[in-house]
């Protein structure tokens, strides 16, 4: 118990850390009591929560800006020098502020987690799933994607953002732009999994109609979760 309390200094993984915690802990505990005092208020400070949350910051950090920026170097290199540290700093604070699974969504967008031919490196890349003539079933491609963006448009009301950045509501963090930036990977892993052949059938056939149509049936269901 008295290893514990001194923060297990020479436990391999946390002695490094968990005594400068416990510290921090205890005067941030002191400064609560004394407030309560002043205020006669009844609130108990949460010790064990408080230690909890800053021994998970410092074993597993937050990689989200590393993450974004990496993916931003790679796939668009000439936006990468827009991406500063506060941005970002603001970006994994938006993540945050969300519910978990939006968080979770809008994580793999950024990470280029869309299951795409061209991601998985396929023999034969697929064309745009929406008839975009010469383009390939790339995430790249589909944050332009003109038919994905109308459709999800015709729903939402909101304009068609032509900024990349804004797009990832990386520079524009804003609910709305990131939910349909959720919407748009729903709408094409339902378009994929449940109305692939057909929606290559269109893009064959250049039926841009037919195929808008079939891609509403998706966009509504999504909006509609």
């Amino acid at each position: 118990m008295s290893l514990a309390a001194s923060g297990l200094p020479r436990h391999p993984l946390v002695g490094h850390c968990l005594p400068h915690i416990l510290e921090e802990v205890r005067a941030e505990e002191a400064t609560f009591i004394s407030e309560s005092l002043v205020a006669s208020t009844n609130k108990k400070f949460r010790f064990q929560k408080a230690v909890a949350s800053r021994l998970l910051a410092v074993l597993y950090p937050d990689d989200t800006g590393k993450t974004i920026r990496k993916r931003v170097r790679k796939y668009f290199p000439e936006e990468v020098h827009r991406l500063s540290d506060e941005i970002l700093c603001q970006l994994q604070e938006f993540s945050r502020s969300l519910p978990t699974a939006l968080s979770q969504q809008l994580l793999r967008t950024w990470a280029n987690g869309w299951c795409t031919s061209a991601r998985f490196r396929e023999s034969h890349v697929l064309p745009c799933l929406f008839g975009c003539s010469d383009q390939p079933d790339s995430l790249q491609h589909y944050l332009f994607c003109s038919p994905l963006w109308s459709a999800i448009a015709s729903f939402d009301n909101l304009p068609i953002e032509a900024d990349i950045l804004s797009v990832l509501a990386i520079t524009k963090r804003d609910f709305g732009i990131a939910l349909r930036l959720i919407v748009a990977s729903h709408v094409y892993h339902r378009a994929r999994s449940d109305h692939l052949d057909r929606f290559l059938l269109f893009a064959r056939g250049q039926d841009l109609d037919a195929s808008f149509d079939l891609l509403k049936v998706p966009t509504h269901t999504a909006f509609t979760l």
